[in-house]
């Protein structure tokens, strides 16, 4: 192992290197902050020193950004799982769906403001799937139709104001359009 001459004071060589570099990751953070704000460092250890999401939450205070198709719903820096809820200004509830790691996920429903259905389906993994249903304000039924993952398949039909079918669509596995007959 190799030894170390002293200064005159005492300080050892290696420890005047241990302090220069501190000095260093002193100076280099201290920049970082006041360039690019303190969310420079912390990166993604910065869950760990703000606090959680709430698990309800007002979606119109997640932050959205669309990546492969889907749209992610971010508290903060993360991506955002609990229950989103959003209200009409007379405090009448709008709309809810539940968040799983910034997805949408599960069931989903969506009211006029005279608290008649006015959609409701499912989420998997930000994406619309399975039965959907939407709705005249007087809840009579308007459309329904069918996702796998995103894609309509089976069929689209629409009614009119009586719940009489004026049109019907058909689909393919692969979202293409067919003939119904």
């Amino acid at each position: 192992m190799k030894s170390y001459p002293e200064y005159n004071d005492g300080i050892k060589i290696q420890d005047y290197f241990k302090f220069i570099k501190r000095s260093y990751r002193i100076l280099f953070v201290m920049l970082c902050i006041l360039v690019g704000g303190s969310n420079v460092l912390l990166g993604k250890l910065d869950r760990f020193f703000s606090s959680p999401p709430p698990e309800i939450i007002s979606i119109e205070s997640l932050r959205k950004t669309i990546h492969n198709d889907v749209t992610l719903y971010y508290y903060g820096r993360q991506p955002y799982t609990g229950l989103g809820k959003s209200y009409f200004e007379n405090g009448q509830l709008q709309y809810e769906i539940n968040f799983v790691n910034g997805k949408m996920e599960g069931e989903y429903k969506l009211y006029y403001e005279n608290n008649n259905l006015e959609c409701t389906g499912n989420f998997k993994t930000g994406l619309k799937d399975g039965y959907w249903k939407y709705f005249y304000e007087s809840g009579v039924l308007k459309k329904d139709e069918n996702y796998d993952f995103g894609i309509l398949t089976d069929w689209t039909r629409s009614f009119n104001i009586d719940g009489i079918l004026i049109s019907e669509k058909c689909w393919n596995k692969h979202g293409e359009l067919l003939d119904c007959e």
